[in-house]
């Protein structure tokens, strides 16, 4: 009987121990290393004219054995939502995430769906960027952008309360286009 009890002890020990490793985040990043891809993201889509195409907030969760992804896409130039998306089917191997979409357009009843992949780079630590190619309907050719991982707490705290995104969008536009390149969104910002 007492070594039913101490065996019974020792499991709810170890499940609490282990339910500490699956939900403690600095205990994971540690356990993940290089493939700790759990975390906020803004993705920036450069088109050929030196634009910006399109921008994302990302949200990638490790839950469980998977990862599960949403986000929303913004206009480069106003920062206004575009459209909300989650992933329905993902899959993470060799530091290649891949994924499919379902993306309901903001105001109307378009919803579209498509494939996507990013590939980490710079690999330290842990990813602080990767590389993005979405393919859908609403596209005649695949959308290729660059996805760079948000560490400031104060862009974390603003980007989960909505309260200054659009500043926070606007600097990580910046970093793929320089400032000097999007002269018209500065000028109306300023004015």
């Amino acid at each position: 009987v007492v070594a039913v009890m101490v065996i019974s002890i020792l499991a709810t020990i170890l499940i609490k121990l282990t339910e500490c490793v699956v939900t403690g985040t600095r205990v994971r990043r540690l356990v993940l290393g290089t493939d700790d891809i759990e975390g906020t993201w803004i993705d920036v889509y450069p088109a050929r004219d030196r634009k910006i195409r399109h921008m994302a907030l990302v949200n990638i969760k490790l839950v469980g054995d998977h990862y599960e992804i949403d986000g929303e896409t913004y206009d480069p130039e106003t920062f206004l939502k575009r459209s909300s998306w989650s992933s329905m089917v993902c899959r993470y191997e060799n530091r290649r995430l891949e994924y499919l979409i379902r993306e309901e357009m903001m105001g109307t009843p378009t919803i579209s769906l498509g494939a996507a992949h990013a590939d980490f780079v710079e690999m330290q630590a842990r990813p602080y960027r990767y590389n993005v190619r979405i393919s859908d309907p609403l596209h005649s050719e695949a959308v290729i952008g660059s996805g760079f991982r948000v560490e400031d707490n104060a862009h974390l705290h603003a980007l989960r309360t909505g309260i200054g995104v659009a500043a926070i969008l606007h600097e990580y536009r910046d970093r793929v286009l320089g400032p000097d390149d999007n002269t018209d969104a500065a000028a109306a910002s300023s004015g």
